[in-house]
């Protein structure tokens, strides 16, 4: 009897204590050198899983003349694709476990 009040214990010492799993979550970061005025009315980057290049699994909205924007990803590998944004082409990239990925574009 002794044994199964110390199993039960401890169980629950275990649960109290909760070993909460990471998230398999990271930040990715998009900085922009400056919005291209063709753009300014909707600029926008989609994101895409290396695996699935055709379809954006994400549109990344920035602010009005804004040069940052900010999405949680997965972990995993991906893309980003400004739109309409000629003079800066695809990227790739990788998101890790917890980190913030940036990716810069700066003007030539």
């Amino acid at each position: 009897m002794k044994t199964i009040k110390f199993a039960f214990a401890l169980l629950l010492l275990f649960i109290a204590t909760g070993c909460e799993k990471e998230r398999m979550e990271g930040t990715l970061v998009i900085k922009m050198d400056r919005v291209p005025d063709e753009v300014v009315a909707d600029p926008r980057a989609y994101i895409y899983n290396i695996a699935h290049l055709d379809d954006a699994i994400a549109t990344v909205h920035f602010g009005p003349h804004s040069k940052e924007a900010e999405i949680t990803l997965n972990v995993g590998d991906y893309a980003v694709d400004p739109i309409g944004w000629h003079m800066y082409p695809k990227k790739f990239f990788q998101i890790r476990q917890g980190q913030t990925t940036v990716v810069e574009y700066k003007e030539k």
